[in-house]
This record gives C-alpha cells, structure tokens and sequence, in this order.
C-alpha cells in the first residue's frame, strides 16, 4: 500500500499553505475517508506528482 499524506504533510512536502491546499482541493486528487465536513482526506503522492506534471514549465534554455 502506499503511503498516503495528509493535508498537512502535502503542504509541507510542496512548500505551500494549508490555505493553499484546501483552495486547491478540488483539483488534486484525493481520498476523503467519510462523508462528512471532517473527514480525513489523505493524498497518494505518486497521483499528486502526476498532477504537479501539468503545470511543469518547460526549464531549458537555449544556449547564446
């Protein structure tokens, strides 16, 4: 099984806020354990960097 993160761990892990992540929410894939306000959400990271992968900026530079 993988080794899923909390909202918290994310934050950490990418460097942002957890305001960040909650904004985001909707767009990163997630598991919610429950249906209610307060369940747990739990992120599998391999499925987050596949979703980072979209927003990746093109780094090389030509050489002059």
């Amino acid at each position: 099984m993988n080794n899923y993160m909390s909202k918290n761990d994310l934050a950490k892990s990418l460097g942002v806020s957890l305001a960040t992540i909650n904004r985001k929410l909707k767009e990163i894939p997630h598991v919610k354990m429950g249906d209610s306000r307060q369940s747990r959400i739990l992120f599998n990271p391999e499925n987050v960097k596949e979703y980072l992968k979209k927003f990746e900026v093109n780094a090389e530079r030509k050489e002059t």
